[in-house]
């Protein structure tokens, strides 16, 4: 029997996109006797998803806001945009994101809810941001399921304070406090932060905040024009330009593409902007222009981007480089500490399927089995390790 892999890449837009988790891709039809699995389009990131459950609350009891505040060790200011993480065991899921001063605040379950992916993470997690019009999906998170949960802060060369919200009595509009994060060495920001806002006139950074709050309202419309008015004030805007290109990434992929490129032109070491475009060049199968792409963002910072290792790893096993995407895979691995990106590891077991370490390859999708996936992918998984296993004693 012959199976199809699907392997749900998500978008790789960071901060505020509107990209939701693909369906997983059902197997394909027996072909005959198993052989090693296939690639297909189900391996390219989704950019929409109208199958996401939906739920309403409806009462102030499901309500939960975590509100605080990022601090550096150094005193200096918070980065715009830090990644605030829920950290269950294995898994780390974004939850949402700083303003410039370093606050944030995470709602869960108040009324209806977008869901955003971020580029450090690929594991279908969803982020809720705030209250819409009551037009987006949400997904209701009970209290249970945050016990034995931290939340920590995410910036490239540092380390984050953690705060564990299970032991909360109360986590109805609860201050969690201050998190520090503490600079390991090396480049603060690993580029994912552009120095080109550092350089916006006051104009635009009041644009852009201003669209940044639209987001967070859920109200991308005002966050779009504010967007386009802090490029407008500011041409070299990477960050802003990059934001458009999250914005209109779902349903106008071409116009994400020249936002993301406007944002490398800005700033070519903008590193985010490098994983979305490879994401698109993958989705049309440009495996040249990936390999092109990921190349150059790992110049800028070969440290924090597991997403760009995985993408280039994926183009080499497409074009039949198995040594090389094997060795791609691992770096994943290796640099992801945190597991914010464990489907390498299940691409790492097709490769080493492919290449017909079967043992190596049951083994690594054991792994990422235990990164707990979605139930109807995890069960695809656990067929095809059956298969191998089968083959194994044959």
């Amino acid at each position: 029997m012959r199976f199809l892999p699907v392997i749900l890449l998500g978008a790789l837009p960071v901060a505020t996109s509107l990209l939701l988790a693909q369906k997983p891709a059902s197997l394909g039809a027996p072909t005959g006797e198993m052989g090693p699995t296939d690639t297909t389009s189900s391996m390219i990131p989704a950019l929409s998803n109208p199958t996401v459950p939906t739920a309403t609350a409806t009462s102030s009891r499901d309500a939960i806001i975590l509100t605080g505040r990022v601090q550096m060790d150094d005193g200096g200011p918070t980065p715009a945009d830090v990644i605030l993480e829920k950290a269950c065991g294995e898994r780390s899921d974004p939850l949402g994101y700083t303003d410039r001063e370093g606050r944030f605040s995470l709602s869960f379950n108040r009324g209806k809810m977008p869901s955003y992916s971020d580029a450090s993470y690929n594991n279908n997690a969803t982020v809720s941001v705030g209250p819409t019009d009551g037009s987006a999906p949400m997904r209701v998170i009970s209290r249970s399921a945050l016990a034995g949960c931290q939340i920590r802060a995410v910036y490239p060369n540092y380390h984050s304070d953690a705060i564990n919200i299970g032991s909360q009595r109360s986590l109805e509009s609860s201050d969690i406090g201050t998190i520090v994060l503490h600079h390991n060495g090396g480049t603060p920001g690993g580029g994912m932060v552009s120095a080109t806002m550092l350089s916006a006139p006051k104009s635009a950074l009041k644009a852009y905040d201003r669209a940044i709050d639209a987001l967070r309202k859920g109200n991308t419309e005002a966050a779009a024009k504010g967007f386009h008015k802090a490029v407008a004030e500011h041409p070299r805007f990477a960050t802003a330009w990059y934001q458009l290109g999250l914005l209109a990434l779902p349903g106008n992929p071409a116009e994400a593409r020249e936002d993301f490129n406007q944002a490398l032109a800005a700033d070519p070491k903008f590193l985010r902007a490098y994983g979305d475009l490879a994401a698109l060049a993958a989705r049309q199968q440009n495996w040249a222009e990936v390999k092109d792409l990921t190349e150059r963002g790992l110049k800028v910072d070969a440290t924090n981007a597991p997403a760009l290792y995985f993408y280039s790893a994926l183009a080499y096993m497409e074009q039949g480089q198995l040594d090389v995407a094997e060795a791609k895979a691992r770096d994943a691995i290796k640099i992801d500490s945190d597991h914010r990106f464990p489907k390498s590891t299940q691409l790492l077991g097709y490769i080493l399927e492919r290449k017909g370490d079967l043992r190596g390859a049951a083994e690594q999708m054991r792994a990422y089995l235990g990164t707990s996936p979605s139930e109807p992918e995890a069960h695809m998984i656990q067929s095809q390790i059956a298969s191998i296993e089968a083959r194994i004693t044959k």
